[in-house]
């Protein structure tokens, strides 16, 4: 598992072995790129595939996680200080908290998982 660090990032490339609880206080980010995963939030199972995205406001409320020999993700923790600084420029806001705390996981199209792939690569990079 490799990881590095950045201000309010913290980016892992795959979430075998992660601590999901560490760092605490984080939003985590993270998406499937190969093989699957799943995990119970709010006592609900989600399977995720390649191209889905997965945004875990409370990750205490996430457990059994369980992957496929082959998983592998581009994943990206951010700091709740990081968040609440950008918040006055971000639409997101409550309505969008409170979707992510009924189903977090996102289902891309092909275009949009190329573009958040290719975004999480160079917001890494920077």
């Amino acid at each position: 598992m490799e990881q590095s660090l950045c201000g309010g990032l913290f980016f892992v490339d795959t979430t075998r072995g992660f601590d999901w609880r560490t760092p605490p206080d984080s939003v985590l980010h993270f998406l499937c790129t190969e093989g699957s995963m799943s995990f119970v939030f709010h006592e609900v199972r989600y399977n995720v595939v390649p191209e889905d995205y997965v945004i875990l406001p409370n990750a205490s409320l996430a457990s059994a996680f369980s992957c496929s020999p082959d998983f592998r993700s581009i994943g990206l923790c951010i700091s709740e200080s990081f968040v609440a600084s950008l918040a006055l420029r971000s639409n997101y806001g409550v309505v969008g908290h409170l979707s992510l705390l009924q189903n977090p996981v996102m289902k891309l199209s092909s275009a949009d998982f190329r573009r958040c792939r290719d975004d999480l690569v160079r917001l890494r990079g920077r």
